[in-house]
């Protein structure tokens, strides 16, 4: 049956916080990967791929929670979300460049304004279905629940096909394209207005078969450690969103998070600047900044104290971006009222 749409609740915007923390812990376990040497059999290369096996999910429920919600297409809405990447962009930039940390060059500046796609990948994708919601949510509500269904498990075939018969995804780029953006989207709208019932499952049978899609991508990782793949494949293969493990877990854990229902102003209050996170660590001088940090307290002490203190390092820099991004809201609503008062 259909089900009507709901105020958004505070379990719903509390998994979007935790999907952006684990962005940054992936991005953490990127860093690590790249620029640290990991034993595969040892306690710090089991501790790095159970943790990537776990973040991994982490663009899959921010999607997902967009399809669940639904994307309303507006001008402002468009204006707002623009105005947002590039002020953040030039923001951390700026501060960046007055601490020493970067140097002002028009090429950087460039790449915080007229070139921003080149340095969010989510951005361009995510302003892609952005633009394409009116569409996917248009198929939703016009088609039949066999009808969308139909579509999805083609989809989801098509995709686990490409997953298992490409060495190199040209066409979903591991998950990395809004082309997997919109099957996430329509799964998440799916879910909201159908509420089928393999979706009703209780909270420990979701949160189990979380866990299960975790274990099979850790194992995954680790026997493709020990068979000698090449750092590309892995890549490939377990680095990738539309991965069937991936989903299983992405999917699962969201589910959990809505078979309970609180409010409180101060999650969703901090989970409305949950994208402001992303922007202001991935600009292309604070990722660097990002990265020589995570390598250089990762080499200062063992695995297991790293993983413990990471996190609580990246929940305080999560509220730290979260209140800058206040500034750019109270920034914003000033020029609104500015140019409305013209």
């Amino acid at each position: 049956m259909r089900k009507n749409q709901t105020a958004r609740q505070s379990n719903i915007e509390l998994l979007r916080i935790i999907s952006m923390l684990l962005v940054m812990l992936f991005h953490v376990t990127h860093s690590i990967s790249i620029n640290n040497h990991v034993t595969t059999n040892g306690i710090d290369g089991i501790l790095l791929n159970l943790i990537s096996s776990i973040s991994i999910v982490c663009v899959n429920i921010f999607v997902l929670i967009s399809g669940y919600w639904g994307i309303k297409f507006k001008g402002k809405s468009l204006l707002k979300l623009l105005f947002q990447v590039i002020f953040l962009s030039l923001f951390v930039y700026g501060v960046l460049c007055a601490t020493g940390y970067a140097t002002v060059c028009l090429e950087r500046l460039y790449h915080c304004t007229f070139g921003i796609f080149s340095m969010y990948w989510f951005v361009w994708a995510y302003l892609l279905l952005f633009v394409l919601a009116p569409v996917l949510n248009a198929f939703i509500e016009n088609k039949t629940q066999k009808e969308v269904e139909l579509f999805l498990f083609a989809y989801y075939a098509f995709a686990t096909f490409i997953y298992f018969t490409t060495q190199i995804d040209f066409i979903f780029y591991k998950g990395f394209h809004t082309i997997a953006f919109i099957g996430l989207y329509l799964l998440g709208r799916y879910i909201h207005v159908y509420n089928p019932k393999w979706t009703q499952l209780s909270i420990k049978n979701d949160f189990m078969i979380f866990l299960i899609g975790v274990v099979l991508a850790f194992a995954i990782l680790l026997i493709m450690g020990n068979l000698g793949a090449g750092r590309d494949i892995v890549a490939q293969k377990c680095g990738n969103y539309i991965s069937p493990t991936t989903m299983v877990s992405s999917v699962f854990l969201f589910l959990a998070f809505t078979k309970f229902k609180f409010y409180s102003r101060i999650i969703n209050w901090f989970a409305s600047s949950a994208f402001a996170v992303y922007i202001l660590h991935q600009q292309f001088d604070a990722k660097a900044l990002y990265f020589d940090f995570v390598s250089s307290i990762y080499n200062m002490m063992p695995p297991t104290i790293f993983w413990p203190l990471i996190i609580v390092v990246l929940i305080i820099l999560f509220v730290v971006f979260a209140m800058i991004d206040k500034i750019r809201a109270y920034v914003y609503n000033r020029l609104l009222i500015l140019i409305y008062a013209k």
